[in-house]
């Protein structure tokens, strides 16, 4: 998803118009993605992306290099891929992620010891309901 949204301004387009920023905020490793759709620059224009990479700190800058060497040979190998779709799928992986990560965690809270019986049902209906979204992303 880093690579399309540096080097795709439909997908970049696309990004801005959900709420991104919840989402990839609450990621592991997702300060990068936070980082790119803050940025200032045309995905359009190369000495756009350029310009941005070099106002990043080093680690940003390898970490993006990297990532843009990879999509050029991908380039290479395929023509048929449709940045939007690919987008929305990784969209769809990292919002389920994120609740399964929450379901978790609600998990672990009616785990603790001492809950009363109200706080504990109350902790099942949400994993419940986090899962039931989760499926519904799946399906």
């Amino acid at each position: 998803l880093c690579q399309l949204a540096l080097l795709n301004a439909d997908v970049r387009a696309w990004l801005s118009e959900h709420p991104w920023e919840p989402l990839f905020g609450a990621l592991p490793g997702g300060e990068l993605l936070v980082t790119i759709m803050r940025g200032q620059f045309d995905p359009a224009n190369p000495s756009s992306v350029s310009a941005f990479l070099a106002s990043l700190g080093s680690g940003e800058q390898a970490a993006l290099a990297e990532l843009l060497e990879k999509q050029s040979d991908r380039d290479r190998r395929e023509h048929t891929v449709d940045p939007l779709k690919m987008a929305a799928d990784c969209w769809r992986d990292l919002q389920r992620r994120d609740l399964e990560r929450q379901r978790d965690a609600v998990a672990a809270r009616a785990r603790q010891p001492g809950l009363d019986f109200d706080e504990m049902m109350r902790l099942q209906l949400q994993a419940r309901e986090l899962q039931q979204q989760i499926n519904a992303l799946r399906a």
